[in-house]
């Protein structure tokens, strides 16, 4: 009994801590196992030692790991649409500040004051760095991978002196349009799923 508790209090801890991994061993290809996974089969354990038929075990660790996943994928989309928004944002923001003839890396460093997307850019910069591989690292992220165009486009603009204005005006027009079609699409189909 005590450890099914202790088994219970661990997984209930995994559940309410998302940035927790559990480490694996690194020959199954896999270094780390989401927190979350390890709490369902925790659980699952917690309900065996406390001597409950195998069928409610399962269903039960069959619901709970749905639950989880759609709580998850729900975050994530929800994560990815906010980023979305923020490179539209930091991006009108920083073709306005360049087009009025500031300086592109003073721009950059202005714009990261409020938009986090351009933060480690920006640090680059002022440490002399390049920014277009910043903006890449920046794009790996889910929600910020339009950034890599913006690389390209920095990149273009400080070899040939080609407006960066204009690139980061077409990306945040196109990702806009992106996400106004995304919103119809749900709003349209919102009735077919009620």
């Amino acid at each position: 009994m005590i450890w099914a508790a202790c088994w219970f209090g661990l997984a209930a801890w995994l559940l309410a801590t998302p940035g927790v991994r559990v480490p694996l061993d690194v020959s199954t290809g896999r270094k780390w196992l989401p927190s979350r996974a390890v709490a369902v089969l925790l659980l699952g354990l917690t309900l065996l030692l406390l001597d409950f038929p195998l069928t409610w075990v399962a269903t039960s660790m069959g619901l709970l790991a749905t639950t989880v996943f759609l709580v998850e994928a729900w975050s994530a989309r929800t994560l990815r649409g906010r980023r979305t928004e923020q490179v539209i944002s930091a991006c009108q923001s920083l073709s306005s500040m360049v087009r009025s003839g500031m300086h592109p890396v003073v721009a950059l460093t202005t714009t990261a004051d409020d938009f986090e997307v351009f933060r480690i850019a920006a640090s680059a910069a002022g440490m002399g760095g390049r920014v277009g591989d910043a903006l890449r690292e920046t794009a790996r992220q889910p929600g910020y991978e339009s950034l890599v165009e913006l690389a390209a486009g920095w990149e273009l603009s400080e070899r040939t002196g080609a407006s960066l204005a204009d690139t980061a005006v077409r990306i945040a027009g196109r990702l806009r349009g992106e996400l106004r079609s995304q919103q119809k699409i749900a709003a349209e189909l919102a009735g077919p799923r009620a």
